[in-house]
């Protein structure tokens, strides 16, 4: 007996109810006939439980509730601050608390310097050891240099004799903000710190990014700032927009129905899981400010199954009001960034629906997506079509 697209999305999929009728469009383009037509087949997840028995729909909840919708807040693991108060040694281990939140990463010695004790025989082997050695390093592939940033790609030898490739980030000496120190706030965060930060807090919740090899940040005497952030290249993985074209081709005329079924139930399974680390992180109270498809990396672990990771987090910010702005900018981004040719405004739709977590859409849902749709064309009016 032949596998349908039925039976092969009950695998794949949660078992739903059918969709919703409601004629709104996730498109930029305009309505292509109606893409929510109650196919049975189709996977919509059930809507979560209000937290509070009042009859809200989850868009109220994901931008007036404080956590986002019901989500249980996770705390993240601290440890406790030095007790006692010295002059050099105190200073330097406050400094190490107060930013070690679940990294693991460990002090290089330097005071400004922290990295991960398995890459700490790697980078010390290549002259890596201290904060001023790593800025000042011009060894491996410069990507790319901007006035205040560098991007690089190194490459060490284990002992074992495989290569492992690391990205490093550099935050060239910058001032702080005029105001700031006129409001006497003290120095800003880094960028490194932050980013570092980020990674730590977001693996925390389940939300697995890059691996942390290395952080390091240093103010100088006159205010400016330097930091830089060092990462894991992730292996096997690719970016979501060029994964889309690569794995996904455009149907054509000499596709069988076999095949185009098999690729819209996998292509399908992808866009349900991409929905639910959206979901999650926004959800969470965080907004990416650069959510491209760009800055997610998928791997195919098994047919039908994605591992995806979320990448860039030097702007991410966490809110607890006042987040519907930014909740928007994101989903334009990403409506944005993935190619329609290969996506198209049926699973767009559904992906909204994934994402709100409901199977037929309120008029607070409508709202949210006419809003997402007008920050949309206003990007493919300022930057195009994404190439």
């Amino acid at each position: 007996m032949p596998v349908t697209g039925d039976r092969i999305n009950k695998q794949l999929v949660p078992a739903v109810r059918k969709s919703s009728t409601e004629p709104w469009h996730f498109c930029p383009e305009g309505p292509r006939g109606n893409p929510d037509r109650s196919d049975s087949h189709r996977p919509v997840l059930e809507s979560p439980p209000c937290p509070t028995g009042n009859r809200r729909s989850p868009a109220d909840w994901l931008f007036l509730h404080p956590a986002g919708m019901d989500i249980e807040q996770e705390q993240l693991p601290t440890r406790e601050a030095p007790a006692t108060e010295g002059s050099k040694s105190y200073a330097a281990a406050t400094r190490e608390w107060q930013w070690d939140i679940g990294t693991g990463l460990v002090s290089a010695g330097d005071g400004a310097m922290w990295w991960d004790p398995e890459f700490a025989p790697l980078l010390r082997q290549a002259g890596l050891d201290s904060f001023d050695a790593v800025m000042q390093g011009q060894t491996g592939q410069c990507l790319r240099r901007l006035p205040d940033r560098e991007n690089w790609r190194l490459e060490f030898v284990h002992p074992d004799g495989r290569r492992v490739a690391v990205y490093l980030k550099k935050h060239l000496a910058a001032h702080p903000s005029r105001w700031r120190q006129l409001a006497a706030f003290g120095p800003s965060t880094t960028p490194g710190r932050w980013e570092a930060e980020n990674i730590g807090r977001l693996s925390s919740m389940g939300l697995p990014g890059m691996r942390l090899v290395a952080f390091g940040e240093k103010r100088r005497w006159d205010g400016r700032q330097e930091s830089f952030l060092m990462t894991e290249e992730l292996a096997g993985f690719t970016p979501l927009d060029r994964f889309l074209y690569e794995r996904f081709p455009a149907a054509g005329r000499n596709v069988s129905a076999q095949e185009t079924t098999r690729r819209d139930v996998r292509l399908e399974r992808l866009i349900y899981q991409l929905a639910e680390v959206v979901r999650k992180f926004h959800r969470a109270g965080w907004n990416h400010r650069d959510l491209y498809a760009c800055h997610f990396f998928v791997r195919e672990s098994m047919p039908g199954e994605y591992e995806i990771r979320l990448i860039d987090l030097q702007r991410v910010q966490h809110r607890r009001w006042f987040r519907r702005r930014w909740l928007v900018k994101d989903l334009a981004q990403l409506a944005w960034s993935i190619p329609a040719e290969r996506v198209g405004c049926t699973l767009r739709m559904r992906f909204m629906k994934w994402y709100l977590g409901v199977e037929k859409l309120r008029p607070v849902d409508r709202r949210l997506i006419r809003r997402v749709l007008a920050k949309q064309q206003t990007l493919l009016r300022r930057l195009g079509p994404p190439q």
